[in-house]
């Protein structure tokens, strides 16, 4: 009985979050005002290939692939173990559908404000060039939602297409036999509105930075270390009155990051071998009549990153935004911790992913954790510049009053 008083305390402190919580979000908000108030544009939810988000987006320390780009920019020159000939190149595609529970309480970004949108997609595409220590590469995430904005001077309603896209181009390079790659480049991020019906643009906001990124990979260890570094994007509003049914802010900003991450991993064929320039092989290292061989073998990969995220002043998210009332985002900075592990189960056939990652709140709702799953299934063999192998894979991430799947397409090594 001792303990009672003090248990019964986190009992009723549990009970009681919920509701206090509920009473926050009912509480009405004030109207923006032109002027008044700038767009913070962080997004806590991970959004990138099948194997990304099936890692929980623990992937600066991996920096694998044109994927790898917009999480870490020294992904463009990064020669992984299966690379071979002086050049090499990768292309991918992803196509994801935020809210495929069509659940009325969807919250993308976690505002307490509801979402209100009747559609929402999001297309990834990348590629890089390599040619021996050096690397180039573009990025592109295009987010899509509609949402009905209701004018305030006639309380008229119509659909309207909002377009968020976030591009990388990066150039890098590798030093000390491979084991150091540097890389930097631009980020350009874009808020856009357009008309649903007629597809006319209503406004758009455009805004360029730098990023830099390295990772350490010791030849001589299952181990690899990755940073990154994003600057904040600042664009003044357009002109006045180009989009009267909203009010306009003053600035809308995507916050500096910074991402630490690692990995290890546990295989018979090491993580980072100095890049081997040799012709590469006829026949794909994925196809099964190749023979067994431990660079091919079964592996267990772990990964972890923790991102930081800067604050935004006088700030409201999108989802206020478009709602045209006030709820503050981005006070101070967000933390956010994120794991993933990946393995190949089914030699050259199947590999499966898991992970989780919190999502650090912009508001005065409690953040949330995520939990994420994800294949790939290699499909077949083909030739395109040197032997390849297609693969596609599938995705899930969910968390409370949130969920996201999607499938991707992309070469299996």
């Amino acid at each position: 009985m001792r303990g009672w008083p003090h248990h019964s305390a986190w009992r009723l402190a549990a009970l009681a979050l919920p509701l206090v919580a509920a009473a926050a979000a009912a509480q009405p908000r004030p109207a923006l005002t032109a002027d008044g108030f700038n767009v913070d544009l962080y997004q806590g939810p991970v959004m990138g290939s099948s194997r990304v988000v099936g890692l929980g987006g623990a992937y600066a320390a991996l920096g694998e692939e044109a994927v790898g780009i917009q999480f870490n920019p020294a992904s463009v020159a990064n020669r992984t173990w299966y690379s071979r000939g002086r050049w090499d190149w990768d292309l991918t595609a992803d196509w994801l559908l935020p809210n495929i529970a069509g659940s009325s309480r969807f919250s993308f970004d976690n505002s307490a404000v509801p979402a209100d949108v009747s559609s929402f997609t999001v297309i990834n595409v990348g590629g890089l060039v390599q040619y021996r220590d050096f690397g180039v590469g573009a990025y592109v995430g295009l987010q899509t939602l509609t949402r009905a904005i209701t004018a305030a001077a006639t309380g008229a309603t119509r659909d309207t297409d909002f377009v968020f896209t976030t591009a990388h181009v990066d150039a890098g390079y590798g030093l000390l036999h491979h084991q150091l790659v540097l890389a930097g480049g631009v980020r350009v991020g874009s808020l856009a509105a357009n008309a649903h019906e007629s597809g006319g643009r209503l406004f758009d906001l455009t805004a360029t930075g730098y990023e830099v990124g390295a990772l350490i990979r010791p030849a001589a260890l299952p181990l690899r270390v990755g940073v990154a570094f994003y600057s904040q994007l600042n664009r003044d509003k357009p002109p006045a009155g180009s989009f009267s049914d909203l009010a306009m802010p003053h600035t809308v900003v995507l916050p500096w990051q910074v991402t630490f991450g690692v990995a290890w991993q546990l295989a018979g064929r090491p993580m980072s071998p100095a890049p081997d320039y040799r012709p590469p092989a006829t026949q794909p290292a994925s196809a099964p009549s190749a023979p067994a061989t431990d660079a091919a073998g079964r592996y267990l990969l772990i990964s972890a990153d923790v991102q930081i995220a800067g604050a935004v002043d006088n700030a409201v998210g999108v989802t206020s935004f478009l709602a045209g009332v006030r709820e503050e985002s981005g006070r101070g900075a967000a933390t956010s911790v994120r794991l993933g592990a990946e393995s190949e189960v089914w030699r050259r056939r199947l590999r499966l992913r898991a992970g989780t990652y919190y999502e650090p709140s912009r508001f005065a709702t409690p953040g949330r954790v995520h939990g994420t799953f994800g294949l790939d299934v290699r499909l077949f063999d083909f030739t395109a510049w040197g032997a390849r192998s297609l693969r596609a894979g599938l995705v899930g991430d969910f968390a409370r009053d949130y969920s996201n799947a999607g499938i991707s397409l992309g070469f299996w090594h």
